[in-house]
C-alpha cells in the first residue's frame, strides 16, 4: 500500500501506527510517498455546466486543449488550482478547479482510494508468495474453526495431523512459522 498524504505532518502521524495499519489491513508493506506521478493516471475534463456559459463558442477548443495536457501540466494545475490556456484567437482562458472535473485512477494494478487527508493506492497484484501466505492463513483459519467446533479450551495444546497434497506440504514448510504462531499446538504431523 502506498499512502500519499496531502500534508507533511500527516506522514509522521501515520508512521506511529504503521504496525497497526499493516496488521489490521493485512498488508505486507506500507510506503509513504509524496510522488504519485508514476502511480496515478489523471484525466481532466471540462465541467460543461460551469464553463459552457463562460466560454461560449470557445468551449470546443478549450475542451481539446484540456484533454491534451501532459502529466506535468495536469500535476501543476492540481497543485496551483489554476491554469492558463492560449486560444487560437490569441486570447488566454483561465480555468480554475470549479471549471474542470478531475478523475484519478491507479496505474499498473494499483487501486485508488482518495480521502480528505491522503490518497491510498493498494497494490492488488497477487504474487505467488502472497497466494501461498493466503493459503497458509486459510489453513490456520480452518484449524481454528475446527477447534471451536470441537469445543476445545482455548489454551489446550494439541497434536495436529494433516493429510494434504504435496504443494500444500511445500507451502506449509516454507511458512512453517505462521502455523505455530497462530495456533496453540504441540506439533504438526503430515500424513501421506
Amino acid at each position: 500500500m502506498v499512502v500519499i498524504p496531502t500534508e507533511e505532518s500527516t506522514i509522521s502521524q501515520l508512521e506511529k501506527y504503521l504496525s497497526i495499519i499493516k496488521n489490521e489491513m493485512n498488508i505486507k508493506d506500507v510506503e509513504f510517498s509524496g510522488n504519485y506521478q508514476d502511480l496515478l493516471e489523471i484525466e481532466l475534463k471540462l465541467n460543461f455546466a460551469v464553463v459552457g456559459p463562460k466560454l461560449g463558442k470557445s468551449v470546443g477548443e478549450v475542451k481539446n486543449k484540456v484533454e491534451k495536457l501532459d502529466d506535468t501540466d495536469k500535476k501543476l494545475f492540481i497543485e496551483e488550482k489554476v491554469i492558463q490556456l492560449p486560444l487560437n484567437s490569441g486570447e488566454n482562458v483561465t480555468l480554475t478547479m470549479d471549471d474542470v472535473l478531475i478523475d484519478k485512477k491507479g496505474k499498473g494494478g494499483f487501486e485508488l482510494l482518495e480521502g480528505s487527508n491522503f490518497l491510498t493506492l493498494l497494490d492488488t497484484k497477487l504474487t505467488e508468495e502472497l497466494k501461498e501466505v493466503g493459503l497458509v492463513r486459510e489453513f490456520v483459519r480452518a484449524v481454528q474453526t475446527f477447534r471451536k467446533e470441537l469445543d476445545l479450551p482455548v489454551d489446550l495444546r494439541v497434536d495436529l495431523y494433516v493429510q494434504t497434497d504435496s504443494w500444500l506440504q511445500t507451502v506449509s514448510i516454507k511458512f512453517d512459522e505462521l502455523v505455530p504462531k497462530n495456533l496453540i499446538i504441540n506439533s504438526v504431523k503430515v500424513l501421506k
